[in-house]
């Protein structure tokens, strides 16, 4: 895969991305997300598993680049629908406010519940809605190329 054509399936926002598609990209961004972590946390941790402050740092650019990933491929499902970006923008502000605000799973307030359950509301819609059929303003239907 050349680096124009992996441009234009993970970080282009023009366009559209049917369901299939997305969850595809979503899947290998998941996916390699975690096996990075995973090799960090090999690298970086202690006997005890706490990993060092370059390893958290490490970690952290993996989240945001993951997340900006994921924006990318939620303004095109979005475009699919014939909808602005508007909730790609909410769902990344979401995402990285719980990847990035230290949230102690024993002291969740209702805020951190709202937020959850904002985030899921969103991937569901943009998982399982239908996009328009046809051309719309953001270009022409994926599934009929």
């Amino acid at each position: 895969m050349d680096t124009q054509n992996l441009y234009e399936t993970f970080l282009s926002m023009e366009g559209r991305l049917n369901r299939l598609r997305y969850f595809k990209r979503l899947l290998v961004v998941g996916i390699a997300q975690m096996a990075l972590v995973v090799f960090i946390a090999i690298l970086f941790a202690d006997m005890f598993g706490n990993i060092s402050t370059l390893g958290s740092i490490l970690m952290n650019i993996i989240f945001v680049a993951g997340t900006a990933i994921t924006y990318t491929l939620d303004v095109r499902r979005l475009h699919d629908m014939d909808k602005s970006d508007l909730l790609a923008k909410v769902s990344a502000v979401a995402m990285l406010y719980i990847g990035l605000a230290d949230i102690d799973m024993f002291n969740v307030t209702i805020f951190d519940c709202v937020v959850y359950f904002a985030l899921t509301v969103i991937g569901l819609y943009l998982m399982f809605n239908p996009g328009t059929r046809g051309e719309n303003q953001y270009g022409s239907d994926p599934l009929e190329r």
